[in-house]
């Protein structure tokens, strides 16, 4: 119901104020109920409470099985709680396609608090991640979140067509929508600038010879990146992007104009699935 949720009820008569609120409460309640299959009644409950009642954000670590424990930013408006659930409970990168992943690279661009990263690092632990993220916010908890896998290499920098420096901007949609340059399209407020790398640079800082996994999930900035990908498509085995044309149109026609030559597309939730075909 957003921020002026409040403001509106002001405008209501007292049974279309109860009517709002028990709306409201339901979908909070549906929302704690999500956490608490995912999390476990334990940790779920107070989890979800904590996301949709508290005011300021919190730091808490989160245990997602018997063996992981990940930290989250917990409150109101915060986004790593779905993140998390979307990455480790509904698994869009376990498709049966991607399981075949030998290569010694795969990079995670837009890897936000690193629940990617981390799960991309404990499948594949004979590659290194290279982890590439712009928000200072989100590169403290990617840190903290990885700091005991020794195949990760963190990138505090912003994934585009050419290395230099750009606006953040912040569309207040939360860490896990932060615009980079042409991205934001003229939408949201500037937060601060950022370090932009391109896959060039990677791979020759690096010395990658094949990239067994490219995930992309930045915002809108997969133009830039699909369209300048000429020099270094022929080293991707695999591609998992989010596209935004919603925001950005250009992102499917850019993303399918560089893969003609893969030979499998599939969707897994939001993510587009592209494989090359394994004689390519």
């Amino acid at each position: 119901m957003g921020g002026s949720y409040p403001l509106r009820l002001l405008a209501m008569s007292i049974p279309q104020r109860l009517s709002a609120h028990i709306i409201g409460l339901s979908v909070k309640l549906r929302y704690v109920g999500r956490l608490t299959t995912y999390l476990s009644w334990r940790q779920g409950l107070p989890l979800g409470l904590a996301q949709v009642l508290r005011t300021r954000a919190r730091t808490k670590l989160v245990k997602v099985d018997e063996h992981q424990k990940v930290w989250a930013r917990v409150g109101r408006g915060q986004t790593d709680l779905v993140v998390l659930s979307e990455v480790w409970f509904q698994a869009p990168l376990a498709a049966p396609q991607l399981a075949e992943i030998n290569s010694r690279w795969i990079i995670d661009a837009g890897a936000n608090a690193g629940y990617t990263t981390r799960w991309l690092a404990l499948r594949y632990p004979n590659a290194t991640v290279i982890a590439i993220e712009p928000d200072a916010d989100s590169v403290q908890m990617l840190r903290r979140n990885t700091a005991d896998l020794t195949n990760v290499m963190i990138e505090e920098a912003a994934l585009t067509d050419a290395a230099g420096v750009a606006d953040l901007v912040d569309v207040g949609q939360g860490s896990w929508a932060m615009r980079v340059g042409a991205a934001s399209d003229g939408s949201g407020r500037v937060v601060g600038s950022v370090k932009c790398t391109s896959l060039d640079e990677l791979i020759a800082k690096y010395e990658i010879d094949r990239i067994g996994l490219l995930k992309v999930d930045i915002e809108g900035g997969e133009v830039e990146v699909f369209r300048s990908s000429a020099a270094w498509i022929d080293k991707v085995d695999a591609i998992a992007t989010e596209l935004h044309d919603r925001f950005r149109p250009g992102c499917t026609r850019a993303l399918f104009d560089a893969t003609a030559d893969f030979g499998h597309e599939s969707m897994r939730g939001e993510l587009m699935i592209m494989v090359r075909e394994p004689s390519q």
